[in-house]
């Protein structure tokens, strides 16, 4: 599985209904028909580390088969559609998009599980530094 995630700064607060209006009516729509989508997920984030402000405002993450099935969605009209609206969007409410392209890697869970070693290992690291 490969995935893009994309990062939005917040419009101002002035614009925050009219830049959702558009996110959620058209800009969304347009990135769930991209040819090779498998899983799309939008978030919009309220809260931040440790009661911090989040530092961005929306996250897409886009899931493909592979990198391969990425690179040919880039070059489809639907993709191109979906950069020219996020170009409208950037202009109309001087929010900024980052984004960045991985492989997904699945970390096993262990709720309640033993600390792992790597733990000791770094704090004593971090004690003779």
């Amino acid at each position: 599985m490969y995935k893009t995630i994309s990062y939005w700064t917040a419009p101002q607060p002035q614009d925050v209904a009219a830049f959702e209006e558009i996110y959620q009516q058209v800009h969304g729509p347009m990135a769930a028909r991209v040819p090779g989508v498998q899983k799309l997920e939008l978030s919009r984030t309220s809260d931040g580390f440790a009661g911090e402000p989040s530092p961005f405002y929306r996250v897409a993450e886009m899931y493909f088969h592979d990198r391969e099935a990425m690179d040919i969605a880039t070059m489809t009209p639907e993709w191109a559609e979906l950069g020219e609206n996020a170009g409208i969007l950037i202009e109309r409410f001087q929010v900024a998009l980052r984004t960045g392209h991985g492989a997904v890697v699945e970390a096993p869970l262990a709720p309640g599980g033993p600390k792992p070693e790597i733990t000791d290992k770094l704090q004593s690291l971090v004690e003779r530094n």
